[in-house]
């Protein structure tokens, strides 16, 4: 699989993920909404990092962030909230423990503003490839 392939591979995989983000959100399932989201963007981060480094041998780390910072990408002090406040959803959907404890957080109002940034970032990232 060439570099391309393999970041195309990622979008797909990604825009699926968000796919089961929205059913699980319509479903009411929050966190686990949540945790797909993340997933969505973590492999939409993953296709940067391949983008940028011309290798498919991305880190295997969930932390968003780190991912971002290894492209080289400036984020914005918003961006930076917005995935640190994500990265706590990448254990959710792995440990029930820890699954309950951050459900009881995650109101309706809370899931669809984040949702929505999720939108907002699927498509900054999803340029990141076009503009290099």
């Amino acid at each position: 699989m060439t570099n391309e392939q393999h970041i195309q591979f990622l979008i797909k995989q990604a825009d699926e993920d968000f796919g089961a983000t929205e059913a699980l959100f319509q479903a009411g399932y929050y966190g686990q909404s949540l945790f797909w989201a993340h997933l969505t963007l973590e492999k939409l981060c993953k296709a940067l990092w391949v983008y940028i480094n011309e290798s498919q041998n991305y880190p295997f780390i969930h932390n968003l962030i780190r991912l971002l910072k290894e492209c080289n990408n400036e984020l914005s002090d918003e961006q930076k909230l917005f995935y640190a406040e994500m990265n706590q959803f990448q254990a959710a959907g792995r440990y029930g423990d820890y699954l309950k404890k951050l459900e009881s957080t995650v109101t309706l109002d809370v899931c669809k503003k984040l949702i929505t940034e999720v939108k907002n970032q699927m498509l900054w990232i999803k340029q990141q490839m076009e503009n290099e």
